[in-house]
């Protein structure tokens, strides 16, 4: 990805510390960052179930209503 070419208004990524995935999310979140992405990674206690979805998306549901 060539981010001059990309541009997100928002880039949120969200993971449960004990989510499974989670070893794959922080790679995801080093590779972005060293291609110069800038992002917001937030790490709460959950896996991947609702309540840890439920506790993302009442902090970034706000963000995608702010404007710029």
């Amino acid at each position: 990805m060539d981010p001059t070419r990309i541009s997100f208004r928002q880039l949120w990524i969200f993971c449960g510390v004990n989510d499974a995935l989670l070893p794959k999310n922080q790679q995801l979140i080093a590779d972005l960052k060293d291609k110069g992405f800038s992002l917001t990674a937030v790490k709460a206690p959950g896996t991947h179930d609702w309540t840890a979805w439920h506790y993302s998306l009442i902090h970034f549901l706000p963000l995608i209503f702010q404007k710029d």
